[in-house]
């Protein structure tokens, strides 16, 4: 975010959005929002309709990710939404009586996935066991004298070469 000075930020007018589809309407200073990032900037001081209106429409935003984006636009930081999980899927059994709607519901625990790394996987590795165990996953497949030959023609002394002596 580019450095504002309060005064900036004071003086500067108000750009309206209407968020989310129950169209709640938020005023944030523009030279906040303007200074996010370039679209952001193009949509308040460009040549595009909202620009002119002082206001967009942001009907796939919702409001609380919307206060959080402004929350961030004017301290650097913003608190994060609830974290939500689910624990458990509820499926409907089929009734006795031969019909397709569920007569009951069973609750059944989702088990989580292993992880492709086990406990042992976790704990960090030295600068030499991490090469020991890198050239045993990928052995050398030249040698140093082969990876010499492979070294550019070029000596970096400054001499400069004509390309058409070598036949292109």
């Amino acid at each position: 975010m580019a450095t504002l000075s309060y005064e900036n930020i004071l003086q500067s007018d108000f750009f309206k959005f209407i968020v989310g589809r129950e169209k709640k309407q938020f005023f944030m200073h523009s030279c906040i929002v303007a200074c996010q990032s370039k679209s952001l900037e193009k949509l308040i001081n460009g040549d595009m309709k909202e620009a002119n209106d002082r206001c967009v429409v942001w009907p796939d935003v919702d409001s609380d990710t919307f206060i959080r984006f402004s929350q961030y636009a004017y301290t650097g930081d913003y608190q994060a939404a609830p974290r939500q999980t689910r624990d458990h899927t509820t499926i409907g059994e089929p009734s006795p009586t031969g019909s397709n709607f569920p007569s009951q519901k069973i609750t059944r625990i989702k088990k989580k996935k292993p992880s492709m790394f086990g406990p042992e996987d976790l704990t960090p590795l030295n600068d030499k066991d991490l090469w020991a165990q890198f050239k045993k996953l990928y052995p050398d497949a030249a040698t140093d004298q082969e990876a010499e030959t492979n070294a550019p023609e070029d000596d970096f002394s400054g001499e400069v070469v004509n390309v058409d002596e070598f036949g292109a």
